[in-house]
């Protein structure tokens, strides 16, 4: 349960960091990496600061090590991350989308099942996601986000913005790439009719239809199901609930009768944003979350890319083309990241 994963990898970083001396490599340059679930922990793991108010936690309580637990850099594959936000982020981008085609996961026989279920949202269900995407944007201007050229990233009340232009520029340089590596305009146009090409370059991307053609994964909310269904209803359990929801409108819309709701410790240790500052330690950050991918909105991983260049840190993200939810499928520019920022080239 929350945060007992984060606490478990801050534990494996100080046992590296007091062992360093007895083991091969050096401790001063670990570089976390991990992919959806484990890209939001990866991510969190540099993000969070452990001080001396928490020596009696790790090292009386856990028995951790006495020892440092910040890291060097981090790399993270699409992210499931900013939880308390993720559902609104997911109706702001799928919003309109109605027809869905949802994973069922099952165990039999003590094997794990997984298929796709069809379906089309009802009236309440497209109710619910109305009122979640209308809350998106106040959360996304309360972040005081900039671009690279320090213009202020925001949203319009119809989720429409220079935040929405800054997202859908990543998808265009995505599509650019292909171009770049001898794709055929006028094939990658009919294929992605939401792209407007203009000789060999991306003009636009017409956000709303991308989403359409990407299609909707998940129902209305996404991540704080009303039925306490989720994964993540279960990582905000406690020893007395299994799970229990995390954010004020499942709460308050649940479909649980005496649903219990996580504290704010809980939820705040969980999200790097809690925590991402000009303190924060690592300087190098590497995002990656595939155009095709639809477990989360690429709101999420564009917030924490703003977020971390806003805070002074070196961020490599990008959305490659034509990947779905997946992570290490770059393993050689992974590999040549790490080289190149512990090398300083």
């Amino acid at each position: 349960k929350a945060p007992a994963a984060i606490y478990d990898l801050k534990a494996a970083v100080r046992y590296l960091r007091h062992n360093d001396a007895v083991m091969p490599g050096d401790a001063e340059k670990i570089i976390s990496n991990g992919t959806s679930a484990g890209g939001a922990l990866s991510i969190l793991l540099g993000a969070s600061i452990t001080d001396g108010d928490d020596r009696k936690l790790f090292v009386e309580i856990m028995g951790a090590a006495d020892a440092r637990d910040d890291i060097y850099a981090v790399s993270a594959y699409c992210p499931i991350s900013i939880l308390e936000h993720a559902d609104a982020a997911y109706e702001w981008e799928f919003n309109g989308v109605h027809d869905y085609e949802k994973m069922d996961i099952t165990m039999l026989d003590y094997k794990v099942e997984r298929k796709l279920v069809k379906g089309t949202l009802d009236a309440a269900e497209q109710r619910v996601s109305d009122e979640l995407k209308a809350q998106f944007p106040a959360y996304v201007n309360s972040l005081g986000l900039k671009n690279a050229q320090g213009e202020p990233l925001t949203l319009n009340a119809d989720g429409s913005g220079s935040f929405r232009d800054y997202v859908a520029a990543f998808v265009a340089a995505a599509a650019n790439a292909e171009l770049q590596k001898g794709a055929d305009p006028a094939a990658l146009q009919a294929e992605n009719p939401w792209l407007t090409i203009d000789g060999k370059r991306v003009k636009n991307v017409d956000f709303a239809a991308y989403a359409k053609a990407m299609g909707r994964q998940k129902t209305p909310p996404a991540f704080d199901a009303l039925d306490l269904s989720s994964g993540e209803n279960q990582l905000f359990g406690d020893e007395h609930q299994d799970t229990r929801h995390f954010t004020a409108y499942s709460a308050a819309n649940s479909a649980v009768k005496g649903a219990g709701s996580a504290g704010r410790v809980a939820v705040k240790k969980m999200n790097p944003l809690s925590y991402i500052s000009e303190k924060t330690v690592p300087q190098h950050w590497r995002i990656r979350v595939g155009t095709k991918d639809r477990d989360t909105s690429h709101a999420i991983a564009a917030i924490l890319a703003a977020k971390l260049q806003n805070s002074g840190k070196n961020v490599d993200m990008a959305m490659p083309w034509g990947v779905p939810h997946s992570g290490d499928y770059d393993l050689d520019e992974l590999f040549a990241w790490m080289d190149g920022i512990v090398k300083g080239k």
